[in-house]
């Protein structure tokens, strides 16, 4: 009854959205939140970009908050836009999110979310020579595509993820249909998995088998040419893989050329080294090869960091390393990876001030109930002292082998609203994420998920216990099986949380299977499967649905993109009627609805004037929580 009652009645979407816009009225701070964010949002980039054979630049430029973002091509001193899409946003809802040129550089095809969704993307592709659009009808489940052909592409079908669609742009958009095959690469030269072993195919004919490796353990292939290739594979210790090709060769075997611990973040060979960025709990290194495997350098990445990027520099033994850090991004520093020498020494206070602002982002390994310790990372002001007083905002994932917001990155909004103000923000790496490999994760998953619940819960009572803040001055948020997570957790332990800011969460676990066919079945790993009577009754004791809310409890702050194709928003509407009929008309529960808003509300890349209303509203409560 409450579901379907929540169903059908459109009244609660708006009766909600009036009590919240009713207390964000009253917010004496509303004015400075609006021009702040519009002006941390409000930027002009170029979001990717990309130089032809004949020297003309193709580049995706987003020109700021609630204006078009477009395909430009420059050639020489003239300037024309390719695609605007103006001609395909809906209520600002949709932006270009990357491109892919064809490798004939005839055609390029640019990628929009399909009304918003996060899963479903349209596929606009441009005649680069007349500038027209060709085709927009096709929608994928990815944002990329892997180029088989001159003009032939194969996407994802977005209604079965098995399948692969081939188009060919230049036989009038021909389809064909492949099932359980992955590509990995661009024509001429590709890597076909359908079976165990993966095959080289070049220039769409000639094929060769590639031995000792299978499919599923390709973790990343940081090169593919025609004479070599360079495998790294996503065990929890990664190897790397070479295949060394000659022109004759049918069949060529795997070469093991170095193996590392710790988990694989990101690989790229150029220089004829490899770069190789690994992560385990709050250690982050950079790994320097030569091409024969032996090491040159390991740099341990300093805990208050993160890698941005590494660019190779023309004719140099030199990389240009850019960090980002929670306060200041894109820092560039010259790296020598032959002698290990630097053009300037990485410091803590090159990348925690912020013009004569220092701030502080230390690690603390916390203590759960278990023994295990948790580590997380406590961002604020060098000057902000810990007590009683002190505002704390947790940021929580945890979950399907997900490192969640742990490793310190760029977040300009919480340092302007929140650090600024003497806030604390704190990101602890619970079980569930992959911070410590697949056991982190799996020591919270299926029957033992509650850890992850108790994880949240311990590292803020951690924080009441040392006085370094009180529980009506903890705030708690988190996104989709972040939004579970810490709804449950404030369930469990209301008194543990002063508000809670739950974003598209997952909360009816029971009925995932009827809710969200399309993706329940991948959630079962760390939820269980509801339909099998051993999970069902585990689940009883962690669903927010099934779990009773405590008048006395926290204030709570439910936001939902109506338009979410991930969560099914039926998840939040029910959580809401629940809470109304067991708590009345409470003013400790609110909620905002967005009814032109997918999964990923609050990024300005997706969302323009919707993540600007979200983030107003979040903030005023905030706010008003504080006392601020």
């Amino acid at each position: 009854n409450v579901e379907n009652d929540a169903a059908a009645n459109n009244d609660l979407v708006h009766s909600e959205n009036q009590l919240t816009n009713a207390i964000y009225r009253q917010s004496k701070n509303k004015d400075f939140l609006n021009a702040t964010l519009a002006k941390s949002m409000n930027t002009e980039s170029v979001i990717q970009k990309q130089i032809l054979t004949d020297k003309s630049e193709i580049s995706l430029v987003d020109h700021g908050l609630g204006k078009s973002t477009e395909l430009i091509q420059k050639a020489n001193l003239d300037s024309k836009v390719l695609l605007s899409n103006l001609t395909e946003k809906k209520n600002n809802s949709i932006s270009f999110i990357s491109f892919s040129i064809a490798p004939d550089e005839k055609v390029a095809i640019v990628f929009s979310e399909s009304q918003g969704s996060i899963d479903d993307f349209r596929l606009s592709i441009v005649d680069l020579a007349s500038g027209k659009l060709i085709s927009s009808d096709i929608i994928t489940s990815g944002s990329s595509v892997v180029w088989t052909g001159p003009e032939k592409f194969v996407y994802t079908d977005n209604v079965d993820r098995r399948k692969k669609i081939e188009i060919d742009i230049q036989a009038n958009f021909l389809k064909n249909k492949y099932q359980e095959v992955t590509y990995f690469g661009n024509y001429p030269v590709l890597v076909k998995c359908s079976t165990s072993d993966p095959q080289l195919i070049l220039n769409g004919t000639r094929e060769v088998s590639l031995m000792g490796l299978s499919c599923s353990n390709i973790g990343s292939i940081i090169r593919l040419d025609a004479d070599e290739i360079l495998v790294v594979t996503k065990d929890i210790r990664p190897q790397v893989f070479r295949y060394s090709i000659k022109t004759q060769d049918t069949v060529v075997f795997a070469e093991k050329i170095f193996e590392f611990e710790g988990l694989l973040k990101q690989a790229q060979y150029f220089d004829n080294h490899y770069f190789i960025q690994t992560m385990w709990g709050a250690d982050q290194k950079l790994i320097v090869l030569d091409h024969t495997g032996k090491i040159l350098q390991a740099w341990m990445v300093p805990q208050y960091t993160s890698i941005l990027k590494i660019q190779s520099k023309v004719l140099s033994q030199s990389i240009d390393i850019h960090l980002m850090s929670p306060v200041v991004t894109d820092q560039k520093f010259e790296f020598n990876y032959i002698d290990g020498t630097w053009d300037r020494t990485v410091t803590a206070h090159q990348m925690l001030t912020k013009i004569n602002t220092v701030y502080t982002s230390d690690v603390v390994m916390v203590p759960a109930r278990d023994g295990i310790l948790i580590p997380t990372r406590i961002t604020k002001l060098a000057s902000t002292k810990l007590s009683e007083q002190t505002p704390i905002l947790m940021e929580i994932y945890g979950g399907f082998d997900i490192d969640s917001k742990f490793y310190p990155k760029f977040n300009p909004i919480v340092r302007n609203l929140f650090l600024n103000k003497g806030g604390v923000y704190v990101t602890p790496a619970i079980r569930g994420g992959k911070e410590y490999g697949e056991d982190w994760h799996q020591s919270a998953s299926l029957l033992k998920k509650i850890t992850s619940l108790n994880d949240v819960i311990d590292v803020a009572d951690y924080f009441i216990k040392q006085k370094w803040t009180s529980a009506a001055n903890v705030i708690t948020t988190g996104t989709s099986n972040g939004g579970f997570t810490v709804a449950a957790s404030a369930l469990i332990s209301p008194s543990s949380f002063g508000l809670v800011i739950p974003v598209n969460g997952v909360y009816d676990i029971l009925g995932i299977n009827r809710l969200d066919p399309r993706f329940a079945s991948g959630w079962w790993r760390d939820y269980g499967n509801p339909d099998l009577p051993i999970y069902r009754n585990s689940i009883k004791k962690f669903s927010p649905l099934e779990l009773e809310p405590d008048s006395n409890g926290p204030q709570f702050l439910f936001i939902n993109g109506l338009n979410d194709s991930r969560v099914n928003s039926l998840h939040s509407l029910k959580m809401l009627k629940k809470l109304r009929i067991t708590m009345g008309n409470s003013e400790k529960i609110n909620a905002l609805f967005l009814k032109n808003a997918g999964h990923w509300i609050s990024s300005q890349a997706y969302q323009d004037f919707i993540a600007l209303r979200e983030n107003e509203i979040i903030w005023s409560f905030i706010y008003r929580q504080l006392g601020w």
